[in-house]
């Protein structure tokens, strides 16, 4: 290692040291990625701390809920334009990737308004959700009865797929 090497790796570590492990990690992946140094890091990493989201090839792109490390990342990926699209995509991100199996209409708006995209009324974009055809979310309980009631939803998987959609449609978009 010269210098040079030296001085970069010392201007890394001192950024990346105010940040939690998790978000170290996702940056790297990021630097990785952005550079197109995925062989070069698999090739070249045995018990390395960077693991890689992305498989070793230029055109990969990660099309799945699974590949993004956080809500924002995916949101991004969508490039959801509406309030339903993503209610959506944050709604898919916390089931199928945190592992939720029951949502609440606090936890998508809690999520969102993090993200800068509160919604107003997060009940009537959840029931858009539901009326669509195939339904990309259903209502699996509701506790009182009032129309305020606590109730609980689920994505189902023409939920899951559109959202899936949405990040190759954006991603065919960003080619052309």
């Amino acid at each position: 290692m010269d210098l040079k090497d030296l001085e970069a790796l010392s201007t890394i570590i001192t950024t990346l040291q105010p940040f939690e492990t998790k978000d170290q990690s996702r940056i790297l992946r990021w630097v990785v990625e952005k550079l197109e140094l995925n062989e070069t890091v698999h090739a070249h990493s045995k018990n390395a701390n960077i693991q890689s989201n992305t498989q070793p090839n230029e055109d990969y792109k990660p099309t799945t809920i699974e590949s993004y490390s956080h809500v924002a990342e995916l949101l991004a990926a969508t490039h959801a334009r509406t309030d339903v699209q993503r209610a959506l995509a944050v709604a898919t991100y916390l089931q199928f990737h945190d592992g939720l199996e029951q949502l609440n209409g606090r936890q998508i708006n809690a999520a969102l308004k993090d993200l800068g995209h509160q919604c107003s009324n997060i009940t009537d974009t959840i029931t858009a959700l539901k009326k669509k055809k195939p339904a990309l979310m259903v209502q699996l309980s509701k506790s009182g009865s009032t129309k305020q009631a606590h109730k609980l939803y689920k994505v189902t998987h023409a939920g899951k797929v559109a959202v899936i959609t949405m990040i190759k449609d954006a991603l065919d978009n960003e080619d052309q």
